[in-house]
Protein backbone atom coordinates (compact mmCIF):
# COMPACT_ATOMS: atom_id res chain seq x y z
CA UNK A 1 0.00 0.00 0.00
CA UNK A 2 2.97 2.09 -0.25
CA UNK A 3 2.88 3.45 3.75
CA UNK A 4 6.27 2.95 5.74
CA UNK A 5 5.57 0.42 8.61
CA UNK A 6 7.79 -0.72 11.80
CA UNK A 7 6.89 -3.68 14.37
CA UNK A 8 7.10 -2.49 17.95
CA UNK A 9 8.14 -5.32 20.31
CA UNK A 10 6.92 -4.91 23.97
CA UNK A 11 9.58 -6.92 25.85
CA UNK A 12 6.69 -8.19 28.16
CA UNK A 13 4.66 -10.05 25.45
CA UNK A 14 3.11 -8.55 22.24
CA UNK A 15 4.08 -6.96 18.74
CA UNK A 16 1.89 -4.82 16.94
CA UNK A 17 2.43 -2.13 13.80
CA UNK A 18 3.09 1.56 13.61
CA UNK A 19 2.54 3.51 10.31
CA UNK A 20 3.85 6.56 9.57
CA UNK A 21 1.41 8.74 7.89
CA UNK A 22 3.05 11.63 5.85
CA UNK A 23 0.25 13.92 6.09
CA UNK A 24 0.65 13.79 9.94
CA UNK A 25 4.08 13.87 10.26
CA UNK A 26 4.08 10.87 12.22
CA UNK A 27 3.98 7.32 13.82
CA UNK A 28 0.69 5.72 14.19
CA UNK A 29 -0.15 2.90 16.44
CA UNK A 30 -2.13 -0.25 14.88
CA UNK A 31 -2.85 -3.58 16.22
CA UNK A 32 -4.60 -6.03 14.15
CA UNK A 33 -4.90 -8.14 16.70
CA UNK A 34 -7.30 -5.96 18.57
CA UNK A 35 -8.88 -3.81 15.83
CA UNK A 36 -6.88 -0.50 17.30
CA UNK A 37 -5.98 2.47 15.26
CA UNK A 38 -3.94 5.05 17.02
CA UNK A 39 -4.86 4.11 20.27
CA UNK A 40 -1.40 3.50 22.07
CA UNK A 41 -2.00 3.69 26.05
CA UNK A 42 -4.44 0.64 25.30
CA UNK A 43 -1.75 -1.61 26.66
CA UNK A 44 -1.68 -0.27 30.21
CA UNK A 45 -4.86 1.55 30.60
CA UNK A 46 -7.02 -1.29 28.96
CA UNK A 47 -5.01 -4.32 29.75
CA UNK A 48 -3.91 -3.03 32.75
CA UNK A 49 0.29 -4.24 31.37
CA UNK A 50 3.10 -3.04 33.30
CA UNK A 51 5.48 -1.95 30.06
CA UNK A 52 9.07 -1.49 30.44
CA UNK A 53 10.87 -1.30 27.19
CA UNK A 54 8.84 -1.41 23.47
CA UNK A 55 11.42 -1.28 20.89
CA UNK A 56 10.41 -0.05 17.13
CA UNK A 57 11.97 -1.87 14.63
CA UNK A 58 12.06 -1.65 10.82
CA UNK A 59 15.03 -1.41 8.37
CA UNK A 60 16.88 1.15 8.80
CA UNK A 61 16.39 1.20 12.63
CA UNK A 62 15.64 0.54 16.28
CA UNK A 63 13.95 3.11 18.69
CA UNK A 64 12.96 2.99 22.43
CA UNK A 65 9.56 3.98 21.62
CA UNK A 66 8.20 3.24 25.32
CA UNK A 67 7.00 6.80 26.18
CA UNK A 68 4.49 7.10 23.41
CA UNK A 69 2.57 3.60 25.25
CA UNK A 70 3.23 4.55 28.74
CA UNK A 71 0.40 5.61 31.19
CA UNK A 72 3.27 7.66 33.50
CA UNK A 73 6.71 8.16 32.62
CA UNK A 74 7.74 7.82 35.68
CA UNK A 75 6.24 4.46 36.79
CA UNK A 76 7.81 3.36 33.84
CA UNK A 77 11.10 4.20 34.91
CA UNK A 78 11.46 2.60 38.31
CA UNK A 79 10.43 -0.27 36.20
CA UNK A 80 13.39 0.30 33.47
CA UNK A 81 15.72 -1.71 35.35
CA UNK A 82 17.19 -4.40 32.77
CA UNK A 83 19.99 -2.01 31.59
CA UNK A 84 21.53 1.23 32.59
CA UNK A 85 19.65 4.17 30.37
CA UNK A 86 22.27 5.26 28.66
CA UNK A 87 24.26 1.71 27.41
CA UNK A 88 20.44 1.31 26.50
CA UNK A 89 20.99 4.82 24.40
CA UNK A 90 24.15 4.31 22.83
CA UNK A 91 23.11 0.67 22.01
CA UNK A 92 20.34 1.55 19.89
CA UNK A 93 22.67 4.30 17.86
CA UNK A 94 25.19 1.22 17.18
CA UNK A 95 22.60 -0.92 16.07
CA UNK A 96 21.38 1.95 13.43
CA UNK A 97 24.94 2.68 12.50
CA UNK A 98 25.12 -1.24 11.64
CA UNK A 99 21.69 -1.76 10.19
CA UNK A 100 22.69 1.35 7.75
CA UNK A 101 26.42 0.16 6.73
Amino acid sequence: MGYETRLVHDLTDHVWTEVFIAEEDRWVHMDACENAFDAPKMYEQGWGKKLTYCFAINTEEVVDVTKRYVVNSWKNKLRRTAVPEGWLLNMLANVKVDIQA
